[in-house]
């Protein structure tokens, strides 16, 4: 048995065995014994930090909302100012994160195997969406708390929705004069944002002309 792992660090360790696990093997096969295998310690070692199998994934999906906030905060310094640049950006970082970290998001959205009430998790959580909330809001621009939300989830529904095909397809077909053509995730995460932003800016036309 290994013992290069002390204390301070067997968590992280621990957390980022399962990861992998999951982005190997699914949350079907899923145990603290194979978790504790391949980190090379005590089978009791991920119980005793993490208490039982939820708190481990837990942990998992608080890391991966860590994970997210971090991609989509690179993501907005890197688009700048511009809130349309801006608005695109984070829904690429949100794709580019199930590309890098697929273990994490096996359990991010998994209310049934996860703590929402572990106080990380809902911290991260509540993190992520602040970034998107705020992103969206800058293009839709004065409205009520009700409707930027609403258009919050709207966008983060389309992008999680197409991350999710891919998880199944390489590609997503698309229909163009009747004849299927191959489109990549990212092209359509640009195509849903400038269709958006399109309607936002003719939405503005017609506040201007009928004020």
């Amino acid at each position: 048995m290994s013992t290069s792992y002390h204390h301070g660090n067997l968590p992280t360790v621990l957390r980022e065995h399962a990861a992998a696990l999951l982005a190997e093997q699914g949350l079907a096969t899923f145990s603290l014994r194979e978790v504790a295998r391949r980190a090379g310690v005590s089978h009791a070692a991920p119980a005793h930090h993490f208490g039982s199998v939820g708190g481990l994934l837990t942990a998992v999906a608080a890391e991966g909302f860590r994970l997210l906030v971090a991609a989509c905060t690179d993501a907005l310094d890197a688009a700048g100012p511009d809130p349309d640049a801006r608005f695109s950006a984070i829904g690429h970082a949100y794709v580019a994160l199930w590309r890098t970290n697929p273990g994490h998001c096996q359990v991010m959205f998994r209310y049934d195997v996860v703590d929402y009430h572990d106080d990380d998790l809902h911290h991260w959580s509540d993190e992520a969406y602040a970034l998107l909330a705020t992103t969206t809001r800058a293009v839709v621009g004065e409205i009520d708390d009700r409707a930027a939300h609403r258009s919050a989830l709207l966008w983060w529904s389309t992008v999680h929705g197409l991350t999710q095909l891919e998880t199944s397809f390489a590609t997503v077909s698309t229909e163009v004069a009747g004849q299927p053509e191959p489109a990549t995730t990212d092209e359509l995460v640009e195509e849903f944002a400038a269709m958006v932003l399109h309607g936002i800016e003719r939405g503005r036309s017609r506040q201007r002309r009928d004020p």
